[in-house]
């Protein structure tokens, strides 16, 4: 959900509430947040866990702009992201995996263009 601010007798925070799709394995719950910046746009959100329809306290989460290379989406275009991409070489093929972070381009494909990506946004 937006982070809703009310001053002076006026919302002055976008409402928004997103439902994402969770995935679980084990006690570790995973969510994919769209990449289309027209429906989860930038900013401060609360998450929420529900659990038959009662919310968990809010965890404040900050969705920032993605930065082209940043495989692993620390903020940053490092080593890491070297090693994944080196660790997905060649993977991907078509039809292409949504969940294929390696393949910077959109070709379906992890090889040397996506290497060219992540070398010229190097940190």
């Amino acid at each position: 959900m937006g982070t809703p601010t009310t001053t002076h007798w006026v919302d002055g925070g976008v409402p928004r509430r997103l439902v994402l799709a969770p995935t679980q394995r084990g006690s570790t719950v995973t969510c994919t947040l769209p990449a289309d910046e027209d429906v989860l746009p930038l900013g401060h959100y609360m998450l929420f866990a529900m659990v038959d329809d009662i919310p968990s306290s809010a965890q404040i989460v900050n969705v920032l702009p993605r930065i082209a290379g940043d495989i692993d989406g620390d903020g940053v275009v490092n080593a890491a992201d070297l090693a994944a991409l080196l660790g997905a070489w060649g993977s991907c093929a078509a039809p292409c995996p949504p969940t294929c972070a390696a393949d910077l381009n959109g070709d379906c494909s992890v090889d040397g263009p996506d290497l060219a990506i992540v070398l010229g946004n190097w940190s």
